[in-house]
């Protein structure tokens, strides 16, 4: 049997509760597969949750959209266009194909860095993450008539197009154009056709998984970095279990305009002060609260007391991510080109450069780093200087006796002083 994160009996007691397919092609993964196949169910990945993700050292990463759509009720162009019929009449949606893809891309434009940077480099890292969609209320028979009429439609526009040519009726580099068009569709059509699964093909699904073999680019560290971002959260065990907090806590969950560093060792309630004050935060001023952490396995489990704190999800005030995440997504905002900048620093280096002062960037009313121990002193004062509004909360919580890293923490807690202060 696979592996499963979290456990069968963990995703029966989810607060949103899997659905009949999801529940299905889990179950049936879990039995068809064998334990060197890590089966992720509905994992956070910041704004992302992917329905399925299955890793396979040395392999491949598998991506699976699980769809349980009375296929009756939607439709398919020439164009690979999606629409749904209802009530109120035909609207376009995404399809489930391109929801999938999209998962794929932001994995290495958003998500894991390795990937992406990797990517730069070889363009077969590309080849390491395999999308799927299975649709639980169909079967393969369905899945055909639901493309039949697109695929009729091409073939007639391409029938048209020849006989237009024929005629003289379009230049020759007109038809070419429109016959390059037609191929695309065509070529889209079947790819989404062939990724797509239903209920009775469920052996062929598993069976195109296990065809895969070992992948060169796929090496223990992009294996330990993509592991390490999907592993579910102390939260999603626990989900359910009501935090509380002590005087001290309740204390240092108080927001307010300042600068300061609050030192706590492991198990001090670090994450539950952090979640409370980022909420009282975002109370206080009504803008956004930034969080930003070292290790990227903690977004998941702030992210989760920050809805515990609240009683729902809110990824809309609360942004949390880890700093080369940050740094990267404000590279984007700001169009700058992440390779030159690469090129020019070098890979390590390039994080500690400010590379943000001549932009005009979005300025946080609170400021939340998570072990700081952890942070070149150099990506605080970036961070500070260019992220923090005037009037701005900063607060850094950290352990150094937990510096694992190895930072220059004696020039850290100069710049966190500094902070304190109110000094620039």
């Amino acid at each position: 049997m696979a592996t499963i994160y979290p456990s069968l009996e963990n995703i029966l007691r989810l607060k949103v509760k899997p659905t009949e397919g999801e529940l299905w092609i889990v179950n049936y993964l879990n039995e068809n597969l064998d334990e060197s196949y890590e089966i992720f169910f509905n994992p956070f990945l910041d704004g992302d949750r992917p329905d399925i993700i299955i890793l396979k050292k040395d392999v491949a990463i598998f991506v699976i959209e699980v769809k349980d759509y009375e296929l009756k009720n939607y439709m398919v162009d020439s164009f690979n266009k999606w629409s749904v019929i209802s009530h109120q009449g035909v609207s376009s949606i995404s399809s489930p194909q391109s929801q999938a893809f999209t998962y794929k891309n932001n994995l290495y434009q958003l998500h894991l860095p390795v990937l992406g940077l990797g990517y730069l480099v070889n363009r077969n890292f590309f080849n390491l993450v395999k999308p799927f969609v299975y649709f639980h209320k169909a079967n393969k028979s369905q899945i055909n008539e639901l493309y039949k009429n697109a695929e009729n439609e091409n073939r007639e526009s391409s029938k048209l197009l020849f006989e237009q040519k024929k005629n003289n009726k379009i230049t020759v580099d007109q038809y070419n154009r429109k016959a390059d068009g037609i191929d695309s569709s065509r070529k889209k059509l079947s790819r989404d056709m062939a990724m797509s699964y239903g209920s009775d093909m469920l052996t062929n699904l598993v069976r195109k998984i296990k065809s895969f073999n070992s992948h060169i680019l796929f090496d223990e560290c992009v294996y330990d970095d993509f592991k390490r971002r999907l592993m579910p959260c102390e939260h999603v065990i626990k989900q359910g279990k009501k935090i509380t907090l002590d005087a001290k806590q309740e204390k240092l969950s108080v927001s307010a305009e300042c600068k300061e560093k609050i030192k706590g060792v492991a198990g001090c309630g670090k994450t539950t002060i952090i979640s409370n004050r980022a909420v009282n935060a975002h109370s206080r001023h009504d803008s956004k609260v930034l969080i930003i952490t070292y290790n990227i396995t903690l977004k998941n489990l702030i992210k989760d007391r920050i809805s515990d704190v609240l009683g729902y999800r809110d990824n809309e005030n609360y942004a949390v991510t880890n700093y080369h995440q940050f740094f990267n997504s404000q590279l984007n905002a700001t169009g700058q080109h992440i390779e030159s900048l690469i090129e020019q620093y070098g890979l390590e280096k390039m994080y500690s450069v400010d590379c943000f002062a001549e932009h005009d960037v979005y300025q946080y009313r609170t400021i939340l780093l998570d072990e700081v121990q952890d942070f070149e002193s150099e990506w605080v004062k970036i961070i500070r200087d260019n992220f923090l509004a005037n009037d701005g909360e900063m607060v850094l919580f950290g352990d150094e006796s937990q510096n694992i890293y190895a930072r220059d923490n004696e020039r850290a807690a100069v710049i966190a002083q500094a902070l304190a202060d109110g000094i620039n």
